[in-house]
């Protein structure tokens, strides 16, 4: 299987210390009321595929134990933590929009059997854009509901600890 890889007992762990470590980054790049630095941008940027990962990893142990265990609610809190953060400070849902109708606009110009007008190739950009956007906007609101609130800087160096707490719970059986 290909997902066997992930399946490994150190997986959870380390995906928790890792959100763990990108928690206390995040604390330690703020600066006084709510700064938006490129450290704080440049960690909501990687938040979004450590966040996504480990809430699959969740996600994947949920499914292969058949229940939610301490380990795999913490993926997933954490993993819905770091996607909301993300998803709140930067506006993916329009980047892949915009990516998907820019898209669909040049293979309307290039694969279609006559040549387009200008209007129907920029109706049928926005019908895509439209369509992407709002699919997106359905998908991403649980994860946005979970980062909306800014979370403080101690509640952050509480949370990126826990976590690696837990990681060290978790993981110290598998060290030997």
């Amino acid at each position: 299987m290909v997902l066997a890889p992930l399946e490994t007992a150190w997986m959870i762990p380390a995906a928790i210390a890792v959100c763990g470590i990108v928690f206390l980054g995040d604390a330690a790049a703020e600066g006084g009321a709510r700064s938006h630095g490129v450290a704080t941008f440049l960690l909501n940027f990687i938040s979004l595929p450590i966040g996504g990962g480990t809430f699959f990893l969740g996600a994947l142990d949920a499914y292969g134990q058949g229940g939610l265990t301490v380990a795999t609610g913490a993926a997933m809190g954490a993993g819905a933590i770091l996607i909301g953060r993300s998803l709140r400070e930067i506006p993916w849902t329009a980047a892949v929009s915009l990516a998907a109708a820019a898209a669909a606009g040049w293979l309307l110009l290039t694969h279609f059997p006559s040549a387009p007008t200008l209007p129907f190739v920029l109706g049928g950009s926005a019908v895509v854009f439209g369509l992407v956007f709002g699919v997106l906007y359905l998908i991403e609101l649980p994860f946005r509901l979970a980062g909306l609130i800014a979370l403080p800087r101690p509640f952050l160096v509480a949370l990126g600890a826990g976590c690696l707490v837990i990681a060290t719970y978790l993981g110290w059986p598998l060290l030997g």
